[in-house]
């Protein structure tokens, strides 16, 4: 009985390192994204907490800090936000990417499966025709 060989299994193994480079570089996307995402929510809590603050007496130099500090807040809040859209674009664009390195490969291994199903197939044939044979020529040796 001969072996099943599947001629493009290099390039499954190709698709299927892809795959697994892809994932990774999703999952780095993803921990950078959510990353950035902490560290908005922490600087939005600065935020609020020092607005919360600002509301407390003080005197002529403080007010001035604490509205510098709050100034300086909202311009990190602005670069966050700048931040956490780009890490989330640059996520989606990896999930895509992850998605078409699986795709590619499940084109592959369907057709890999396609072929052996065709091998199999054709090993059966075979088979019958032999037993076929087998069949006629004991069928001939009776009669004769």
């Amino acid at each position: 009985m001969k072996k099943f060989l599947f001629r493009l299994e290099p390039v499954l193994k190709q698709r299927l390192l892809r795959e697994e480079q892809a994932i990774l570089e999703f999952a780095e996307a993803q921990r950078e994204y959510f990353r950035e995402l902490q560290r908005l929510e922490e600087v939005n809590a600065s935020f609020e907490r020092a607005v919360g603050e600002a509301g407390e007496k003080a005197d002529g130099i403080d007010v001035i800090n604490k509205s510098l500090y709050i100034e300086y807040l909202k311009n990190s809040l602005l670069k966050c936000h700048i931040f956490v859209e780009k890490s989330s674009g640059k996520m989606e664009k990896k999930r895509a990417a992850m998605a078409d390195a699986r795709k590619d490969r499940l084109v592959m291994e369907k057709l890999k499966q396609n072929q052996y199903l065709r091998f199999i197939n054709d090993l059966n044939a075979a088979e019958q025709k032999i037993l076929d044979e087998i069949g006629t020529l004991q069928y001939a040796r009776k009669r004769a």
